[in-house]
């Protein structure tokens, strides 16, 4: 019910925690693939901001 909204560059924080019910008119997707393609960027591009 619960899911983290990442920024790419950026940690994830209890701040960034959001319902996945809410309305959200943006940077929406039900793309599985989309999700983990994006997931994997902010992955990495908080690795290189290390």
């Amino acid at each position: 019910m619960k899911a983290y909204e990442l920024t790419l560059g950026k940690q994830a924080l209890l701040s960034n925690i959001v319902n996945i019910f809410d309305y959200e008119e943006k940077n929406l997707t039900n793309d599985p693939n989309l999700q983990e393609e994006f997931f994997l960027q902010w992955f990495w591009s908080n690795r290189i901001n290390e």
